[in-house]
């Protein structure tokens, strides 16, 4: 497309990718075959010419490549509107977030089946349980998944001794009156992306092993709040797709329906809360990685500005579109996760200038006049139909708020998709071949990376040309527009098939409708939230619903996921085998 173009309305185009689908000994062979012969016959860049990865080869771009999505004008705006964050470790930086804790203490929630962060912290002040006793009961429930045909199987590393000891001292902390705050005793599971001391971070691969020698920032943030850190959960192998099969570390099956994938590659994160081992999880987004999951197992996940969680301590699997984000099982838990973890942090690059941590009005949601919501039909509706009416009831009942629907468009939604491929497959690759033992990653990832060698220095390029585009782009769109919602998924979870616990699964076909909606926010570096919004019958499987805001106004989608919780409350349900902690 040249610049002259950029601008004509074109008629919707994306479709699914296509490529052979494969699990257990077929993907096993295809991948071996590709290793030793697909450079030489030319079957590695075909595969890459389909997908489109090099359209824009001979194609002259006027734009400046933008490498790190962060909007310095939005950035500028909202320091004016929100101050600049106080530097971390500082009084004022302690004085912000307790403020906005306090706010979000007193802020009304609906009736939930959910147990959240909030009602552990009352049951703890009232004395009718201790952080001991549910410690206790999470690691039971860990217990007694494990010992099923079909476990769950969210967490992937945990320490009974461990969970026991931060336990305890939260527990003492409560008899003496000296509890940190609403996060004091709560249990909080952990991606294995993060740091947190004392397990090793591996990235969901079987050989990295080396223990973490401290937190995360995300990790430490809620660590000095009183939560109680139980363990690594499972996630995609380097976070390369978005089922969360993982041969080699295994596979979380969805709470909802066992026979089905958790999405990933925060998958562990999402089956943890959404099977009520923890209220609040930490995951990461690179591709979806926090949305897809959150969605299938039907709980909320937010996807932050690029640079407003710092994602110190974290593996860079892919430094320009990959962020750290929590996934909860209410509204609530979301906003009060992101109030703790968001925030500067001088030692990154990425997240050093914030502005100021907003989550005024988050329960201003009897009213939601003058919040206008973009919606792109076409876009919308191209998903499966049960998603669709899930969504267009869920929009119905924001509207008779006071939310206004705006229709727009937003053209060449098949070149965006491409170039965060392009990129995202770039920066994993880059930095998979640090890895001395890249030779035993599974078949799966070493396929998926193996794409990215058709890829040049002159492609990556091409691909932040575009990101450049695409930010003008929605700078122009948020103009008329405070949102953007679509499903967050267009297709239900994917059913684990024959061969891929053992071996693997690859369907980018699938893989393409399952990121649909996803690609945008982490290309160019937007925040959003995913909403449960209804289920498809009789699978009981979660349908998601996602926001996607301007950079920095988490505040405002942080609102709106409250908002659609509390008009869908009673439609709301946990997963048949949730194990409730009080």
């Amino acid at each position: 497309m040249s610049e002259n173009d950029k601008d004509k309305p074109t008629a919707y185009e994306l479709k699914p990718l296509g490529a052979p689908v494969m699990a257990g000994w077929s993907l096993t062979l295809a991948t071996g075959l590709l290793e030793t012969a697909g450079r030489r016959m030319g079957l590695v860049n075909k595969l890459a010419t389909d997908a489109g990865l090099h359209q824009l080869r001979g194609v002259h771009l006027p734009e400046s490549p933008t490498f790190l999505p962060t909007d310095t004008l939005a950035c500028e705006a909202a320091v004016a509107a929100a101050g600049v964050a106080a530097p971390p470790s500082s009084a004022a930086a302690a004085a912000a977030s307790a403020q906005l804790v306090a706010s979000l203490v007193t802020a009304k929630r609906p009736a939930s089946a959910f147990v959240s962060a909030m009602d552990l912290h009352e049951a703890y002040k009232a004395r009718t349980t201790t952080p001991v006793q549910v410690a206790e009961h999470v690691v039971s429930a860990i217990e007694f998944d494990a010992a099923q045909d079909k476990p769950v199987g969210a967490m992937y590393v945990w320490l009974k001794d461990e969970i026991m000891a931060q336990a305890r001292a939260s527990a003492d902390r409560y008899a003496q009156g000296k509890q940190l705050g609403p996060l004091d005793g709560v249990p909080v599971a952990v991606k294995d992306e993060a740091d947190a001391v004392p397990y090793a971070t591996g990235g969901g691969t079987t050989f990295l092993k080396t223990p973490a020698t401290a937190d995360a920032d995300s990790v430490a943030r809620l660590r000095s709040a009183g939560a109680i850190i139980i363990g690594k959960t499972r996630m995609h192998e380097l976070g390369v797709d978005v089922t969360n099969c993982n041969p080699g570390c295994g596979t979380p099956r969805n709470p909802y329906n066992v026979d089905h994938f958790t999405g990933g590659s925060s998958g562990g994160s999402a089956a943890a809360v959404a099977a009520g081992l923890c209220p609040i999880a930490i995951g990461a987004d690179g591709g979806g990685s926090i949305r897809i999951p959150a969605a299938y197992t039907g709980v909320f996940g937010l996807k932050p500005t690029a640079g407003r969680i710092s994602g110190r301590g974290s593996m860079r699997l892919a430094m320009s579109v990959g962020v750290v984000g929590p996934i909860g099982a209410t509204a609530h838990d979301l906003a009060l996760s992101y109030a703790l973890m968001a925030g500067p942090n001088p030692d990154d690059v990425t997240a050093k200038n914030n502005p100021a941590t907003v989550v005024k009005d988050f329960d201003k949601i009897e009213s939601l006049a003058g919040i206008r919501i973009g919606v792109y039909w076409p876009y919308f509706e191209d998903a499966d139909p049960v998603i669709v009416a899930a969504c267009k009831a869920a929009l119905d009942k924001l509207v008779e708020r006071g939310a206004t629907l705006v229709e727009i468009a937003i053209p060449d939604l098949a070149l965006y998709r491409t170039c965060h491929a392009m990129t995202i497959l770039s920066e994993m690759s880059v930095f998979a071949s640090t890895l001395p033992q890249a030779s035993q990653l599974g078949t799966g990832t070493r396929l998926m990376l193996l794409t990215a060698t058709a890829l040049t220095p002159a492609d990556y390029i091409n691909a932040q040309q575009i990101r450049t585009r695409g930010m003008d782009l929605m700078r122009r769109l948020y103009k008329d527009v405070d949102v953007i919602v679509t499903p967050t998924t267009a297709i239900l979870p994917p059913k684990i098939v024959d061969g891929a616990l053992t071996h693997g699964y690859s369907n980018y076909s699938e893989g393409s409708k399952a990121m649909q909606y996803i690609f945008f926010g982490n290309f160019l570096g937007l925040p959003a939230v995913t909403v449960p919004v209804g289920y498809a019958e009789p699978s009981s499987l979660p349908i998601g619903m996602q926001f996607m805001g301007k950079w920095w106004d988490e505040n405002l989608l942080l609102r709106l996921a409250n908002a659609t919780e509390h008009v869908l409350s009673k439609e709301r349900r946990p997963a048949s085998l949730y194990s409730k902690l009080i």
